[in-house]
């Protein structure tokens, strides 16, 4: 087993090269000062992000990740590399998931601005918990990408790849955009997951307690949902297989 190497996380206050310091709302008159770090991830294809406020992707050469959080939590963030995989993390945190939104509530103020800028071409695994939000700012390139989620509240994510795998459980709102020939989808308990952007030659869709579902293919789609309040096809596509329960309503656009 390779030994867990720890990334020291030595960080440069951005009120000297960039910012003025800022107010965190959440902690009163206290005023908080951002500082900000970036590491090379040269080798990483793994990626492990827990207790997060937001997680930026972009498709880059440059390989690196930026880490920016308030000088009260710089303590408390944490980035371990082991092999070919990166582990990102907060400790001290108190995060929960709202039974009723899919909301994470991130209870520690110091957390709330903690936030990773990762540039690579080479990541094709994510898991997230407990992230408030993920989105890709480019088109990710990549043969195969893997996303997989536990309790993020908003996932926007544009791809070009071949094959797609997600899965994703307690995440509030999921918009898919880009390209693929193949797409795997499994969502448990989520409020939106909307296809209408994501050119998939064939998909196939599992979900269950979805309020809203939008779904879209080139060719083909399967489709397995259960308990949906309202599922929307859009587009001429076949649908190979379908088993619907519990669903409120089917609109065709």
């Amino acid at each position: 087993m390779k030994k867990l190497t720890t990334i020291s996380l030595v960080l440069l206050l951005i009120s000297t090269m960039v910012a003025k310091p800022t107010k965190n709302k959440t902690m009163g008159n206290q005023e908080t000062t951002l500082v900000t770090k970036t590491q090379s991830i040269a080798n990483v294809t793994t990626l492990d992000v827990s207790k997060f406020a937001a997680v930026e992707i972009e498709y880059s050469n440059e390989n690196t990740i930026t880490i920016i959080t308030n000088e009260h939590n710089q303590n408390d963030v944490k980035a371990e590399t082991s092999g070919n995989q990166l582990k990102l993390y907060v400790v001290s945190s108190n995060t929960t998931v709202s039974k009723k939104t899919k909301k994470v509530n991130i209870n520690n103020a110091n957390i709330n601005t903690t936030r990773a800028i990762i540039k690579t071409n080479q990541i094709n695994t994510i898991s997230l918990d407990k992230v408030a939000s993920f989105t890709s700012n480019n088109a990710y390139q990549s043969t195969n990408f893997s996303l997989t989620t536990t309790a993020t509240a908003k996932i926007n994510l544009n791809i070009n790849c071949d094959n797609l795998n997600i899965n994703t459980q307690s995440t509030s709102n999921i918009d898919l955009t880009g390209t693929t020939k193949k797409s795997t989808i499994d969502c448990q308990s989520t409020n939106k997951l909307d296809m209408t952007s994501l050119e998939s030659e064939t998909a196939e869709v599992y979900i269950s307690s979805c309020n809203k579902l939008i779904l879209h293919a080139k060719e083909e789609l399967s489709v397995h949902a259960s308990s949906v309040n309202k599922i929307i096809y859009n587009g001429d596509f076949k649908i190979t297989n379908s088993k619907l329960s519990g669903v409120g309503s089917v609109q065709y656009e």
